[in-house]
């Protein structure tokens, strides 16, 4: 059927084959690794499992933007500009997350793809909307691999499949579990090493789920003091954390596994070894073992110059990249319903970031002439965890409104920019914060949209972005 016509001269009643197995659903490419993307434009599939018969023609397409609505979090729909995104950038393919059940799982999905997640705030509230984030490499080795005896080492103890459970991206584990061996009063640990820089931010992280031991400890520094901490996989906190740990958090995503990690700023260059030690206790990991399985790690990743763990990257005999996300609309045939030439209007949308300290500017909104930032107004978060509005216009004066509540706190904020002459504001969770500007010139050639990214391409977000809203009058949200 093509727009719910039969496409046939004969109807075929009888099919060839049928599927009697369980088998991996690909969308948007013929190949798991994302090599041979489909580049044309795909809004919305579905499938349907039926005894008998099939839909009426004319609910097929309604069933598919359903389904499409629920999976994606955006329900395809008639806009009077341009729909379809004139630039949405990424050379490699990426992981998505999505809340399922109690839980969270990973997916896959090919180059270009633009990517919309959805996840709990830590209020309980879910948020589903477009992930923007900055390139990033995993330099770890074999990520999925642990029992890989060139990448990771084992020390009084050995990587088996013994225990099976099924993993964050849904499939069955094998060799991910960590077996103690008998060795008496000490330690059991696995570990991997990789060339240092001094000075730079590094962010480790990993899944991992408990069996017949509840902890893990993690030391960054080839067993130096003071560069380590625990993990509670029974109760899924966090517990002794040393000195030179900046920051560190554990999240649930269900059926007993945790995503773990800590961040720290190396002070040496060189080899530096990270250790994944066994633990029975916090800050505990001399014991004699049992010779039993004793914890699930998965999804190993060590990433430069990042505030908090960004999406799985999974890698093998190398490290591998992330390239950075890009999203791009037209502004000049609609999209915008005449935002600019009258010199007033607004912007609103949802956001969700982590609760952490963000170090670097990350864009949510911006509308610009044509990628220049000589013509713009953007709304952001700011280094200081704050949203902010700014604005340029050919020949006037600049325009600025910063906020003053964390907006980087695990929670959903509604962010608003409004603009009329001589006047700039910003609303967050809609109430007015800042300053609002009353000497700024407003732009009037605005003919492109960047979502999650600055007109040049960098500063992505690294959060969600969700119910963006654009408006030729100032209107309060």
């Amino acid at each position: 059927y093509i727009d719910g016509a039969l496409s046939l001269a004969t109807v075929i009643s009888t099919v060839a084959a049928t599927i009697t197995v369980a088998s991996p659903l690909q969308v948007g490419d013929s190949t798991a690794a994302g090599t041979n993307p489909y580049d044309k434009n795909l809004a919305y599939f579905a499938m349907w499992k039926r005894a008998s018969g099939w839909l009426d023609t004319h609910l097929q397409d309604t069933v598919a933007e359903q389904r499409a609505s629920l999976y994606w979090g955006w329900r395809p729909q008639q806009a009077r500009g341009t729909a379809v995104p004139t630039l949405r950038t990424r050379t490699s393919n990426a992981h998505i997350d999505k809340l399922e059940g109690t839980g969270r799982r990973l997916y896959l999905v090919g180059n270009n793809v633009p990517r919309c997640v959805s996840r709990l705030s830590k209020t309980g509230k879910t948020l589903k909307g477009y992930l923007s984030e900055y390139q990033i490499t995993n330099t770890f080795l074999r990520s999925e691999e642990i029992n890989d005896a060139a990448a990771w080492g084992k020390t009084r103890c050995s990587v088996t499949d013994t225990s099976t459970t099924t993993l964050p991206n849904g499939l069955t584990s094998v060799s991910d579990v960590i077996h103690e061996d008998l060795s008496v009063a000490t330690s059991h640990y696995i570990s991997q090493s990789l060339a240092y820089t001094s000075g730079e931010v590094r962010v480790i992280s990993f899944w991992a789920k408990a069996i017949n031991r509840s902890f893990i400890l993690v030391n960054a520094k080839s067993g130096a003091a003071n560069w380590s901490l625990t993990f509670n996989l029974g109760t899924g906190v966090v517990g002794t954390v040393q000195a030179n740990i900046m920051s560190s958090g554990i999240e649930p995503w269900g059926n007993g596994w945790y995503r773990c990690w800590l961040r720290f700023t190396a002070d040496t260059t060189g080899a530096i070894s990270t250790y994944l030690f066994i633990g029975e206790a916090d800050n505990d990991v001399t014991f004699t073992g049992l010779d039993q399985d004793s914890v699930y790690v998965w999804g190993l990743q060590n990433e430069v110059g990042v505030d908090y763990p960004t999406s799985y990257m999974p890698t093998a005999a190398a490290g591998v990249i992330r390239e950075e996300d890009s999203l791009r609309y037209k502004g000049d045939d609609g999209n915008l319903g005449g935002i600019g030439s009258g010199k007033r209007g607004g912007m609103h949308a949802k956001i969700l970031m982590p609760n952490v300290d963000v170090a670097a500017t990350g864009y949510i909104i911006g509308l610009n002439d044509g990628g220049s930032g000589s013509d713009r107004f953007v709304l952001y978060s700011a280094a200081s965890d704050v949203a902010a509005l700014i604005s340029a216009a050919s020949g006037e004066g600049a325009g600025a409104v910063a906020g003053t509540s964390n907006i980087s706190n695990n929670e959903v904020h509604s962010l608003s920019g409004l603009w009329k002459t001589n006047n700039e504001r910003l609303l967050v969770d809609g109430t007015n914060e800042g300053t609002p500007d009353t000497d700024c010139g407003i732009p009037d050639d605005l003919d492109r949209i960047d979502i999650g990214v600055s007109e040049a391409g960098a500063s992505q977000l690294n959060g969600i972005i969700a119910d963006i809203e654009l408006y030729s009058k100032d209107q309060r949200k």
